[in-house]
């Protein structure tokens, strides 16, 4: 297996941690972005990986380091301010920096989007994100949006804000990880402008195992 540089945007999200952790434990190096440094506490868990690091930065700015792949949760879990242009500043600056990111640095690009669930403000920001998107898959860089329906989305919520698990939780949510680790790493990673989760199929092939 290659080992790769990840970076994982909006990183101290439960979605993002659980997906760090999971990468972690495939022997990949994870860098957690967030912009607060107080949320540092809730990464605890993963600072005995020494492949783990934790970056503090604001999305909407320009950031250079080395990466292979990125997982984009600022479209998933928008920042709750009181200010809705710094709410959309963060998905239309932050995909526009990502994606030339990822165009430096020849990196694949996924953006996890929610649907209709923030204030239409910050839809329509997502769809000039999406716009952004499909601009830079014409300069050839490997970038996509993938989209997890209303129902899905809150079905990972309440898995992961529960403090008693279930099983039937636990198999849901390993699903969508490894779905959505199976669409970075599709041969055909372009194959839809957007992809939604809950109806995306992978070859055994093509899909990690959870270590």
């Amino acid at each position: 297996m290659i080992r790769k540089n990840v970076l994982i945007t909006k990183g101290s999200h439960p979605f993002a941690l659980s997906l760090a952790e999971s990468l972690l434990r495939l022997g990949h190096r994870v860098t957690l972005l967030d912009t607060f440094l107080e949320e540092k506490s809730s990464m605890a868990h993963l600072q005995n990986y020494p492949a783990f690091r934790f970056l503090l930065h604001d999305i909407s700015c320009a950031l250079y380091v080395d990466v292979d792949e990125i997982y984009d949760f600022s479209h998933y879990a928008p920042e709750e301010t009181s200010s809705m242009i710094a709410s959309m500043k963060a998905v239309v600056f932050g995909s526009f920096h990502l994606l030339s990111l990822a165009k430096r640095s020849k990196a694949k690009c996924l953006f996890v989007q929610t649907l209709a669930r923030s204030e239409k403000g910050v839809e329509q920001a997502k769809i000039f994100a999406r716009a952004f998107c499909s601009e830079f898959q014409k300069e050839g860089v490997l970038a996509k949006v993938a989209q997890v329906s209303s129902e899905d989305a809150s079905k990972i919520d309440a898995h992961l804000e529960t403090r008693k698990k279930t099983k039937e939780g636990d198999l849901f949510f390993e699903e969508v990880l490894l779905r959505m680790m199976g669409m970075m790493e599709s041969q055909d990673f372009l194959n839809k402008d957007t992809l939604i989760l809950d109806q995306c199929r992978f070859s055994e092939e093509e899909v990690p195992v959870l270590g």
